[in-house]
């Protein structure tokens, strides 16, 4: 991968941090990614972005799961970067982990906007994360974090809630929005047969679906380095 000097902004909007990797030469129609959360993570794939023309957007979350206010606040500002920097209204989103429910909320909500989701691990079903109880991590997530934004859900509750990204997933059906998706073997945080699997399951069109199994294993570091290539290859075709 060519190495090259990556020039980065950042500024606040509505109070919170925004990060942005600005490629040397934009492509003409002003792509970028969105990318939900972990804005550290899997760097290869950001900067090869940056080198094929896409700006890369993070936006800090008041919550990591998926609260309205933060997707709110990220369409505002998907107008806000469309009149101030000529950004497209037609991007891509890049969810990992918690952030997987934040992109699958997004893209239900705002469809017409939405290229393609990039998912890794992603958390599709609240019931099995954080919502499991006896993973400790998923436990403490629960009790620390998810119990107080949504104070009147519950295990019962959340099986037909519209808080629940599993619940979304028709909108992103109806309007067939491609989506790639990694996962690790024995991830026992995040299972695949009670997330990821929700998403194939849910598409008529099983081809808009594209799913990669990556080296390691269990709920560890996010990205691949052999799939950079093929998720770039994933966001520019569709």
């Amino acid at each position: 991968m060519k190495k090259t000097k990556i020039k980065e902004e950042s500024f606040f909007y509505k109070n919170l941090e925004v990060n942005m990797l600005i490629p040397n030469k934009p492509n003409e129609n002003y792509d970028w990614v969105f990318k939900c959360d972990y804005y550290g993570e899997f760097k290869e794939l950001d900067y090869a972005l940056v080198e094929n023309g896409y700006h890369v957007v993070y936006m800090k979350n008041i919550s990591r799961w998926a609260y309205m206010k933060d997707i709110i606040n990220k369409g505002e500002l998907a107008f806000y970067l469309n009149t101030t920097y000529n950004l497209s209204l037609y991007f891509s989103l890049i969810g990992y982990g918690s952030a997987g429910s934040i992109a699958i909320k997004f893209a239900s909500l705002y469809p017409e906007f939405i290229n393609s989701i990039i998912l890794d691990s992603p958390v599709v079903d609240f019931i099995s994360c954080p919502g499991n109880i006896k993973d400790n991590y998923s436990k403490n997530s629960w009790l620390k974090e998810f119990s107080i934004i949504y104070p009147n859900e519950n295990l019962i509750s959340l099986e037909t809630s519209n808080v629940n990204p599993k619940n979304l997933l028709n909108t992103l059906n109806e309007y067939n929005i491609p989506i790639y998706i990694m996962y690790s073997d024995n991830d026992e945080v995040v299972p695949f047969n009670d997330n990821t699997k929700l998403i194939y399951d849910a598409y008529d069109d099983k081809n808009s679906v594209i799913i990669k199994k990556k080296k390691s294993d269990g709920h560890s570091e996010f990205g691949d380095i052999d799939l950079v290539d093929d998720i770039i290859s994933f966001i520019i075709n569709r």
